[in-house]
Parts: structure tokens; C-alpha cells; sequence
């Protein structure tokens, strides 16, 4: 029911909205007014790359005005017309740390290498994945 939503045009998150900061679409707090958050979709690069790079032809091509100086917005809701004045680098960082990891894979390979997080995974029950190209 809101303007652009699609299966190439997604990101619900918590962000910025046209009347303040909330958790769109999140389980429990249902709440969505057509606020998107591009940041998010891009950051699924890693598990979900062909989408993540649908998002962004669809962003650039059908949102151009929404791109910025600093790149996509943290929230942008295409049905009130609103776009996020504010730009919050920890949004800004996640989606370009999936994309230098989608590069090269070096912030996993960091990531995965330090004996702290290898010691959690184990705890939790994470395996490495037959056939996974990241060493760590």
C-alpha cells in the first residue's frame, strides 16, 4: 500500500522517519509507514546479494533524488516524499563494511580470524559452511 514497495525495493529497519526515529516492520512493534532504510537493504549484500544489488539499481534508477552527497539516506519514506536530512556514519558503515567484505571478503576474514569471536561462534553452536570460501 505504500508508494514503491516492491520485491527489488525493500529495507525495513530501524531508522529515521518523517515523524521520528522508529523500528519499521520489526516483529513485535509493527509499525510501517512506507519508511525504508537503504542502508539495510545494501548491508544484506553478503547474504543476499542478487537482491542487495536489485535495491541498488532500483534506488538509483527510480529514487535518484534521494541519493546525497554522503550516498543513500539512513530514512527515506517515497510515499510522504520525505528523505532523511540527517546522515548517521554507523548506517553508513555497515553497508560499506558488506561491500569491502563482498569485494575481497577481508572484514570476515578479520572478523572470523579473531579468537574472541571464534570462541562465541563455537559457544553458540555456529559451524563453518561446506565449501565456504572464507578462511578465518
Amino acid at each position: 500500500k505504500y508508494a514503491a514497495y516492491s520485491r527489488d525495493f525493500f529495507g525495513l529497519s530501524a531508522c529515521d522517519g518523517p515523524d521520528g526515529y522508529s523500528a519499521f516492520g520489526a516483529p513485535g512493534w509493527i509499525h510501517d509507514d512506507g519508511t525504508i532504510t537503504p542502508t539495510s537493504a545494501v548491508a544484506t549484500l553478503n547474504v543476499t546479494p542478487d537482491r542487495a544489488l536489485a535495491f541498488t539499481e532500483v534506488m538509483r534508477r527510480d529514487h535518484a533524488a534521494a541519493f546525497g552527497q554522503y550516498g543513500y539516506p539512513n530514512g527515506y519514506n517515497p510515499t510522504r516524499k520525505w528523505i532523511d536530512p540527517d546522515v548517521i556514519g554507523i548506517d553508513l558503515g555497515m553497508m560499506l563494511c558488506a561491500i569491502e567484505n563482498r569485494r575481497d571478503g577481508f572484514v570476515w576474514k578479520l572478523t572470523n580470524g579473531d579468537p574472541v569471536i571464534k570462541r562465541g561462534f563455537s559457544r553458540i553452536g555456529f559451524r563453518r559452511a561446506s565449501g565456504s570460501r572464507l578462511r578465518g
